[in-house]
């Protein structure tokens, strides 16, 4: 329950929104991909290396218990996330679904499952970072990060941020190349080796919520005419018609290029996710699995 606590595992969650939302934005780009995983790691260590995969899926059944509130977990969240208008408040309800990912995967105590929330450990923390730190670019620039604020000016004023933000949505989404859908992939494997179609289920709906959250974004930044123009006026190109080079004066180099970086090894594990499976994440796999 104390680890659970930390890892804000569904329904023990409860501090976690809040702790996101008003923490200083750079703040909140730390502890979200540091904190709820380091608890992970000690529940795994604690379930899987002091007992073992078998004890706590049979004789002591904690191993269901996890995987059926982490389910739950993982669809409250994406709903949460949806109702949401502000943009770190929306990262950190869905950041409670994204820990049901990691959740399901440990208790599904399989070898894919555990494969899955290894990955997918190393895939959120990139990913939710990268976004913590364009919202607090996003703050920095105008002052809020309320969805309902945004417009098609952002795809100007911040080019950069958005380009990252977006790289970033798309792998907490699930698509391919990126980092999130190889973590996703795997976890969808192991329900379907486990024989719980109740889980994929789970997994494909929510990756479905995810899409509806981000897009409403997407949408507004890149596909939304700008206040007072026309759309056919329009150009996406990442450099400001005016202003001189935007990238140096509103978009805060600080913030943008961790973003960036961050979003582009989003790619760079997608592609390399084999390797880091078979060499690093098959040689820890706990024995009786």
């Amino acid at each position: 329950v104390g680890m659970g606590i930390k890892m804000a595992l569904f329904p023990l969650h409860g501090w976690l929104p809040d702790a996101y939302t008003y923490a200083p934005s750079t703040t909140s780009a730390l502890i979200a991909p540091i904190g709820t995983k380091v608890a992970a790691y000690v529940i795994i260590r604690i379930l899987f290396f002091v007992f073992d995969a078998k004890y706590v899926s049979g004789a002591l059944p904690m191993a269901d218990f996890i995987s059926w509130l982490a389910a739950i977990g993982i669809i409250y969240g994406s709903v949460m996330a949806i109702a949401q208008n502000e943009m770190k408040r929306m990262l950190a309800y869905s950041s409670v679904a994204q820990i049901g990912y990691i959740g399901l995967g440990i208790g599904m105590a399989n070898p894919l499952g555990f494969i899955g929330a290894v990955l997918h450990i190393v895939n959120h923390a990139f990913m939710k970072a990268a976004l913590f730190l364009v919202a607090a670019n996003l703050r920095k620039n105008s002052g809020h990060s309320d969805i309902a604020k945004l417009d098609a000016s952002y795809r100007k004023k911040l080019p950069w941020s958005m380009a990252a933000f977006t790289l970033a949505a798309l792998s907490m989404i699930g698509l391919p190349p990126t980092a999130g859908f190889f973590s996703k992939w795997y976890l969808a494997l192991a329900a379907v080796d486990k024989g719980n179609w109740v889980f994929l289920a789970v997994i494909l709906v929510s990756s479905l919520l995810n899409a509806v959250y981000f897009f409403r974004i997407l949408e507004k930044v890149y596909l939304m005419p700008p206040p007072g123009q026309e759309e056919e006026e329009e150009d996406f190109s990442l450099q400001p018609k005016t202003g001189g080079n935007l990238m140096l004066g509103e978009e805060k180099f600080g913030l943008l290029i961790p973003a960036c970086a961050l979003s582009f090894c989003l790619l760079l594990l997608g592609l390399g996710n084999a390797n880091i499976v078979k060499g690093i994440i098959q040689r820890i796999i706990p024995l009786g699995m």
